[in-house]
């Protein structure tokens, strides 16, 4: 899992901070929660085309 990876960070406070950007501009979580899914789902294909 990435959540202890420190280095991390560099990527997922952008992230955050424009998630929550779209959340105030826009009154609503559904822009954060499809980011995060397509995130999640770039991650595994990633993962998963190095595996081969």
């Amino acid at each position: 899992m990435m959540h202890l990876a420190f280095i991390s960070l560099i990527w997922l406070i952008p992230i955050g901070l424009a998630f929550g950007f779209l959340r105030s501009r826009y009154n609503t979580i559904w822009y954060g929660i499809v980011g995060h899914f397509v995130y999640n789902f770039c991650i595994t294909v990633y993962e998963f085309w190095n595996w081969f």
